[in-house]
């Protein structure tokens, strides 16, 4: 078993986290491009609730996922975290 902060664990990390950056860098230009196909051009100006929301979310996945192992518990918490941003942003005011 690897001591935790050693190699194995950060090649594991890294190793996880690598793809989901990948795919965001990829996704976000490729959305703004096709947007303009359909006549409704997306900027990357992001209102302070959303910038907010990505905080949130990422803090609450970090500080879950530190152990390296999760439990269905850990889930049903990022469930709601993600029902309550849901909820807020569906009741928030447009802010454009």
């Amino acid at each position: 078993m690897a001591e935790k902060g050693g190699t194995a664990e950060l090649l594991s990390r890294s190793a996880r986290g690598l793809p989901l950056a990948q795919i965001a860098l990829f996704v976000a230009p490729v959305l703004v491009f096709v947007s303009y196909l359909f006549g409704q051009p997306m900027d990357l100006e992001f209102t302070i609730p959303e910038v907010l929301a990505v905080i949130v979310a990422v803090h609450f996945l970090s500080e879950i996922s530190s152990d390296g192992e999760t439990t269905w518990p850990e889930g049903a918490q990022l469930l709601s975290v993600y029902l309550i941003l849901g909820i807020l942003f569906y009741f928030l005011p447009e802010m454009h």
